[in-house]
């Protein structure tokens, strides 16, 4: 009997340790799902680009850069995306398409265009009429 009473204290020690462990460890970014990428953001779409790709908002997890964010939502909207609002040649999203973060349009930001959790992105087509 004390033999059993004597493995089941290690065990719950062990237990114990291996809790109090876990607990005191940061998440892992496996465990967090479609958090790997650390930035979640929202983007609506406008006008002709709502009607060609039939969604008005969505949700897309990237690094932070505007080139990983568009090529995610680009993954989900499909290829014709990228291409129709980012020019890889440039680097930079197409002169033609108005591209706000939280609205603020990229033309109008300075240095390096870091995306952060949370933001708001609005992509306008061009403009056209008279």
């Amino acid at each position: 009997m004390d033999k059993r009473k004597t493995i089941a204290r290690e065990a719950k020690r062990i237990r114990d340790r291996t809790i109090a462990k876990v607990l005191k460890s940061p998440p892992s970014p496996f465990l967090m799902g479609s958090l790997v990428d650390g930035v979640s953001v929202k983007i609506t779409l406008f006008a002709t680009l709502r009607e060609k790709y039939r969604v008005k908002d969505l949700n897309v997890e990237c690094d932070g850069t505007l080139y990983d964010l568009i090529e995610k939502a680009s993954k989900i909207l499909g290829e014709s995306f990228l291409d129709e609002v980012y020019d890889k040649k440039q680097g930079k999203v197409r002169g033609n398409i108005i591209f706000m973060i939280n609205g603020r349009n990229i033309k109008d930001l300075e240095g390096t265009i870091k995306i952060k959790d949370k933001d708001v992105i609005a992509i306008f087509p061009p403009i056209a009429g008279g």
